[in-house]
């Protein structure tokens, strides 16, 4: 019994069975690497036809498509011919070089459409681009796209730059575009010339996309007597170099975030004389938020600054202490028009907002919010108006907040001021809301163009 239950197991064992496969092929992922397909062209414009190409067939959707300028140097035959596209295409990459000269038409209807973007760069020589209808487009699907000299002509096509895709501006010696340019990714303008949009044709930023515009002394973006507009849904930034000038020939409909800044001695102008008979606005707002922030200039014509909703700050908590921005009006007629939204004075330090010329109105449903740091011993010189006029009436409001919780300095004062001395500030505030310790303003101080918050 104890041998049986504490004796050596004599465990049975079974020989391991022996399993026999018959060999087969199998399906794996197709993998291939981008073909070049260089346009030919010798024996008609037509990009459909397979032996126009370097690769005796049309490209396929993973092929990296190239127009070039030079010769076969087997045949003697040269590569630079016009093409015409009836269908949309779709490809790898579109590569323009080596100072290729003939036109890319697109016909009604037609995408010419690329995953990695478009590269313009062409040895500085224009490439033209013919839109035969507004049906046309040229789409960057993703990847970095390239536009140093172009002509986008013909009709009012679209240029669309998508979610994934980014664009970079560079021209050096002419761009024109009948085109309207689609921002859905981002795109940067650092031309060194000016990008003209004819025929109304504008720039639209959409919802979360970007566009940047970089600083240079020159016009970047103009647009003649019908005014295109830049359109921003998204976020549109601009950061001057010291001392430089930038203009903008075409006027800003902001809904989204604008971001302008000076860095000591920049400006931004928006100069289209047109704007007042086309949109009626150098610089729109009715929504969304505008920041101006160190020291930048913001140059305005025609009907000026126009605001109906959304928030224009001056200077941010980040920005230096001192900060003074200001809006320009260019030219007698010019305005700064605040009908509803906010205006807010976000820096701790001295901001302010310098109207140089025209006239200030501050109405409708407008509100004025001033963020001051009261224990600041000194003068805050918040609007200044020195050679014009500030209209204050409807249902506004001025608002004055204290962020310092250990109330007003003694010495502390905030100013509204119009000169010349004697120009009166027109009409009343709908609401004056101010920190405890901040006297209210006189009927006299009102009658001599100045308005003095002090403690």
């Amino acid at each position: 019994m104890l041998r049986r239950l504490f004796g050596p197991s004599r465990r049975k064992t079974s020989r391991p069975s022996t399993k026999y496969y018959r060999p087969r092929l199998e399906a794996l992922e197709e993998r291939s690497v981008p073909s070049v397909d260089m346009w030919w062209g010798h024996v008609n414009a037509d990009w459909n036809t397979g032996t126009n190409w370097t690769l005796g067939r049309v490209p396929l959707p993973g092929d990296d498509v190239e127009f070039d300028g030079t010769t076969d140097p087997l045949t003697g035959q040269t590569f630079n011919n016009p093409v015409t596209l009836s269908s949309t295409v779709e490809v790898n990459s579109i590569t323009v070089q080596n100072n290729y000269s003939k036109t890319i038409t697109l016909n009604a209807g037609v995408k010419l459409q690329s995953w990695q973007g478009f590269n313009l760069d062409n040895n500085g020589t224009t490439v033209d681009v013919s839109f035969s209808s507004i049906t046309c487009e040229l789409e960057a699907l993703g990847g970095e796209s390239i536009f140093n000299n172009f002509d986008f002509s013909g009709a009012r096509g679209v240029v669309a730059i998508d979610q994934y895709a980014n664009l970079s501006v560079t021209t050096t010696s002419s761009a024109g575009t009948n085109a309207d340019f689609y921002i859905n990714g981002s795109a940067t303008f650092n031309n060194q010339v000016a990008v003209s949009f004819s025929g109304g044709a504008g720039i639209q930023v959409l919802a979360s996309a970007s566009m940047a515009i970089g600083a240079m002394n020159n016009t970047v973006l103009s647009s003649p007597a019908f005014a295109g507009i830049i359109e921003n849904w998204g976020t549109l930034s601009y950061t001057a170099a010291d001392q430089t000038t930038t203009s903008v020939n075409m006027p800003l409909l902001n809904h989204g975030q604008v971001s302008l800044a000076g860095n000591l001695a920049g400006e931004i102008d928006f100069t289209n004389g047109e704007c007042e008979a086309t949109s009626g606005y150098a610089v729109g707002m009715d929504g969304g938020s505008i920041i101006l922030d160190k020291n930048i200039k913001v140059g305005v014509r025609g009907w000026g600054y126009y605001q109906t909703g959304g928030t224009l700050q001056i200077g941010t908590a980040q920005g230096p202490a001192n900060t003074l921005c200001r809006i320009i009006p260019l030219g007698a007629s010019g305005k700064v028009d605040i009908y509803g939204g906010l205006i807010t004075f976000a820096s701790m330090g001295f901001s302010s907002l310098f109207v140089t010329s025209g006239n200030l109105t501050i109405a409708g449903s407008a509100e004025l919010d001033s963020r001051i740091n009261g224990q600041i011993s000194n003068s805050c010189d918040r609007i200044t108006v020195p050679n014009g006029s500030i209209t204050l009436g409807g249902s506004s409001k001025l608002k004055v907040t204290n962020t310092n919780n250990q109330g007003i300095s003694p010495n502390f004062t905030w100013n509204i001021l119009v000169s010349p001395a004697g120009t009166a500030i027109n009409g009343n505030f709908g609401t004056i809301d101010l920190p405890s310790g901040v006297s209210q303003p006189t009927a006299a101080q009102l009658a001599l163009g100045s308005y003095t918050l002090n403690s």
